[in-house]
């Protein structure tokens, strides 16, 4: 019973590590595509090795191991990815903010 359902707790667990399938007009065409093409290309390699066996043999068993450590890599890049968003703030700002920070941070003001 629970073997029969791990392809698809895996499955669930990839989609939730992975970004979300937005609306065509929400992003730009080329990101969408690429998003759309990594989930299809998900969905099928969990549709072609979806068998219906009661036992698994020795490859289905390392492929579950190797998307349970996928899983967990995809949840570390995530949490990697919030931790540099929150203790590095200006990672992702432009220059001018970089120096407008600096010069707050010594008691200059920048006008704007």
């Amino acid at each position: 019973m629970a073997s029969e359902k791990l392809p698809a707790l895996l499955y669930r667990a990839c989609l939730r590590e992975l970004p979300p399938i937005l609306s065509r007009t929400s992003r730009p065409p080329a990101l969408q595509t690429r998003r759309l093409s990594l989930h299809d290309h998900l969905r099928l390699a969990f549709q072609t090795n979806n068998s219906s066996k009661l036992s698994q043999t020795q490859p289905e068993i390392a492929r579950t191991i190797r998307i349970q450590q996928m899983v967990r890599y995809l949840e570390a890049q995530r949490s990697y990815i919030e931790l540099l968003e929150r203790y590095n703030a200006g990672l992702l700002e432009g220059n001018q903010d970089r120096i407008r920070r600096a010069a707050r941070r010594v008691g200059l003001d920048i006008a704007e």
